[in-house]
């Protein structure tokens, strides 16, 4: 996006913090982002790592249990409450992921 951003493309944007594994928190931030910016036209659940990626010849069973359990609780329950609510109409709907380390 190029001079002025968001708003040169009369667009609007929220900055929301949830804890995307409470469901509580998911519906929530869906009724923020539905009272005030109406239905999102594009959902995309991003997760990965939970910010502490280690090389996989260093994973532990406790790391990995609390990387799924954050990556794709979160993914499931963003969706599952946006969609469900109304909140996300979903043209198009994005999961992705992304760690490092070999």
């Amino acid at each position: 996006m190029g001079p002025g951003g968001i708003a040169a493309a009369t667009a609007r944007a929220l900055a929301l913090r949830a804890d995307r594994t409470e469901e509580a928190e998911v519906r929530h931030l869906a009724d923020t982002v539905a009272n005030q910016l109406g239905a999102a036209d594009i959902l995309a659940a991003l997760v990965g790592g939970g910010g502490m990626p280690i090389p996989t010849s260093e994973e532990t069973v406790a790391h990995w249990r609390h990387a799924i359990h954050t990556d794709l609780s979160s993914t499931f329950l963003t969706t599952g409450v946006l969609l469900r609510s109304g909140t996300a109409r979903c043209g198009a709907a994005s999961g992705a992921s992304a760690a490092g380390g070999p």
